[in-house]
C-alpha cells in the first residue's frame, strides 16, 4: 500500500486515457492510510460449480490466509483522510 503501487496500477492506463478516475475511494484512501479500515486475514472462495449458487463468495477467517479484507471502516477517519487532498 504505497504510492509505488498506485503509479504502477496508473502507468498501465495512462497510454489509453488522459484522466484517471478511482471509482472506490475508501479502497483509495486505504493504500494510503491502513489505518482507515480495520482488516482481517483469511480465505477467499468463490462457488463456480453450482449453478444455483455461481458466484458465491465465502470468507474463512486464518492468520495464515492468502487475503486480506476490511471489516470495518472508522467513517470519521475516511472523510478527514479523503477530504483532505481537496484543501
Amino acid at each position: 500500500r504505497d504510492q509505488y503501487t498506485i503509479n504502477n496500477y496508473i502507468s498501465i492506463y495512462l497510454p489509453a486515457i488522459l484522466e484517471v478516475c478511482f471509482h472506490d475511494p475508501l479502497a483509495v484512501v486505504s493504500i494510503f492510510n491502513d489505518s482507515v479500515c480495520k482488516f482481517v486475514r483469511g480465505n477467499v472462495s468463490v462457488e463456480l460449480g453450482s449453478k444455483s449458487l455461481m458466484g458465491y463468495t465465502l470468507f474463512e477467517e486464518n492468520l495464515n490466509g492468502k487475503h486480506e479484507i476490511a471489516c470495518s471502516v472508522n467513517t470519521e477517519a475516511f472523510f478527514d483522510e479523503y477530504f483532505s487532498v481537496f484543501q
